[in-house]
């Protein structure tokens, strides 16, 4: 064995001595491929240096398992959490079947100078470094998945909605200048047309009302009333639309009034079609703006085509992150509290917009997505301060001296994130803002205050 470890680049610098000792040390274990060797999580199990065979190490990010290494013949596993007494911060499997030279934990326990712990700390840094750069990338690329979903389900109604008016308003327009024909041909006078033109125009021309369920149903109640009344139950299919644009039993009496009982269920159609034309545009319209909003809002959010830095209204970034995450806002409270007189902040825009959704989207997930958000923010001396804070379920006190702690997560690591949101924060806000994160939290009242300093330089 002391042979075939002397072959190892890892080995190379250690005495015969040394290689004995290992030899005496360690014991042999086969692993059949696919076999896990820890978990996540797990405790120490030691460390292991593959003698034959291949190993891949993993980790849960999300609902995403991120592949960090192979460990080829003649590496080692198992160092990090043997080294610093945390658990496993990934798993490891066998790719193919293995033979394994295991160490225990205790071996180490009084072996802190020795040569191969001195090789486990060298690893153990560079290992540390490739992991987070790896988790970190999977960390943005998740919360990107995440905004793109929000922002697809937010465009995909307009979308499908724009689509449906331009596909109906063909037909819509052919059965409108069918139906003036028919309205040209009953005999009305020149009079009585340019009367029904206008009263036309004033009907289209009017704003849509804003009517609570209650009062619609109360006009369509009515409507249905006057068409059966007059003749015309016929059209009773076109009364919510001629509600939506307010149109009431007053307008029907001016028609009937200006055409007479004989033509008016000819007139009646061909405002109920000239209507529907109208309905259909101002959907297009709508629905194109709305897109035309979100875009803006994620140029913004986004700070695209901007230098890095930027001198922005600390609101604007709150709201632009509140409309990427408006798909998870649906049952959310939303309270606001702005100072409207803060000054402008030059700070990293796009960065400073991944700490509002990092914060929000953790209230939004303390509240089961059905409790109460409050946004603040204040000027504190030279600070300008922003405060998320949620009536969630709070964060228990054993383990907030930890949130701030890489891969540290309260939530479940599978469905979950690889807990670097509030480290993120820290980093953007701390180190690349030269700011401060303060929080506080019971049951029910949760805060994180954000300090960004109004001076630079």
């Amino acid at each position: 064995m002391a042979e075939y470890l002397r072959h190892m680049p890892l080995f190379a610098a250690f005495s015969d001595e040394q290689l004995g000792d290992l030899q005496r040390q360690g014991k042999l274990i086969d692993v059949e491929a696919g076999m896990m060797l820890f978990h996540e999580g797990d405790p120490a199990q030691g460390l292991f240096v593959v003698l034959e065979g291949g190993l891949e190490v993993t980790k849960q990010s999300g609902a995403q398992e991120i592949l960090l290494a192979h460990i080829p013949p003649g590496e080692f596993v198992g160092e990090i959490s043997l080294l610093t007494g945390n658990p496993h911060g990934a798993s490891v499997r066998a790719t193919i079947d293995s033979r394994l030279l295991q160490f225990e934990p205790a071996l180490f326990s009084s072996a802190r100078n020795s040569p191969i712990t001195r090789l486990l700390l060298t690893t153990m840094s560079h290992r540390m470094r490739n992991t987070e750069a790896a988790v970190r990338k999977a960390e943005r690329l998740s919360s990107l998945g995440k905004l793109a979903s929000g922002l697809a389900a937010e465009l995909s109604t307009p979308a499908a909605e724009s689509l449906s008016a331009v596909r109906n308003l063909p037909q819509a327009l052919d059965l409108s200048h069918a139906l003036a024909l028919n309205v040209s041909n009953c005999g009305l006078s020149s009079a009585q047309l340019q009367a029904l033109n206008a009263l036309q125009r004033r009907m289209i021309a009017t704003e849509p009302p804003s009517l609570t369920p209650a009062q619609r149903a109360e006009r369509e109640r009515l409507l249905n009333g006057w068409l059966d009344q007059h003749g015309c139950p016929d059209l009773k299919p076109s009364v919510p639309e001629f509600v939506a644009v307010g149109v009431e039993c007053a307008a029907m009496d001016e028609v009937l009034a200006q055409v007479g009982a004989d033509a008016l269920s000819t007139v009646l159609r061909w405002l109920d079609a000239t209507i529907h034309v109208v309905s259909l545009t101002r959907s297009l319209i709508g629905c194109s703006s709305r897109i035309s909003d979100l875009i803006k809002s994620v140029k913004a959010y986004t700070y695209m085509d901007q230098s890095p830095t930027q001198e922005v209204d600390i609101h604007e970034g709150l709201e632009n992150t509140l409309i990427m995450l408006r798909h998870r806002l649906a049952e959310v409270q939303i309270a606001r509290e702005y100072d409207r007189a803060l000054p402008r902040v030059i700070v990293f825009g796009s960065e400073i917009n991944q700490v509002w959704t990092h914060l929000i989207d953790n209230a939004i997930d303390a509240t089961n997505a059905c409790g109460l958000l409050n946004l603040r923010t204040w000027r504190e001396d030279d600070w300008i301060v922003v405060e998320v804070a949620d009536n969630g379920c709070g964060i228990s006190k054993d383990v907030q001296e930890r949130i701030f702690t890489p891969y540290f997560t309260t939530k479940d690591v599978k469905g979950r994130r690889a807990g670097l949101g509030l480290d993120t924060v820290r980093r953007i806000v701390v180190e690349r803002h030269r700011g401060m994160v303060r929080f506080s939290s019971i049951p029910g009242d949760t805060r994180f205050q954000v300090y960004l300093p109004l001076r630079t330089g």
